[in-house]
């Protein structure tokens, strides 16, 4: 069953569960205060999420035809490597946040926020573009 699925199924896969827990990461602060221990779910989601998506993004790299690239496919891995690029800042700015005092933490904490927003974006728009570049969605851009 492993050898036969494409590898492009495991990285949808697993970019897919990453993202629903990054989503539900970014959900918690907005609708799950009530929820006891809200905030160690949202870092765990967050983490566990970003792992996913690290180790699915690192999968490209792991593709026998890149030399070949379509143009949809090659777009959707540079997208892909400015979504980590993003995703890593998030999480370096949430890092910097617990660390820091005043009006530096709100700062920080408005950042936080707005790069976890251009992510999610950046993600729907990529999705998009990874079903195109494996012929599932919008042809026509091969």
């Amino acid at each position: 069953m492993f050898e036969t699925t494409p590898r492009w199924v495991w990285h949808a896969l697993l970019m897919a569960t990453g993202f629903i827990c990054i989503i539900a990461a970014g959900l918690l602060p907005v609708y799950g205060k009530r929820i006891g221990g809200w905030y160690r779910i949202h870092i765990a989601t967050a983490l566990i999420g970003s792992v996913l998506v690290i180790l699915a993004a690192g999968m490209v790299f792991m593709v026998p035809y890149l030399s070949s690239i379509p143009s949809a496919f090659l777009i959707h891995v540079m997208l892909g490597l400015l979504l980590v690029l993003t995703l890593l800042v998030a999480l370096l700015l949430a890092f910097l946040r617990s660390r820091a005092a005043g009006t530096r933490k709100a700062a920080i904490r408005t950042a936080h926020l707005w790069m976890g927003r251009i992510f999610i974006l950046l993600v729907v728009a990529n999705i998009i573009l990874g079903l195109t570049a494996v012929g599932l969605l919008l042809p026509c851009l091969l």
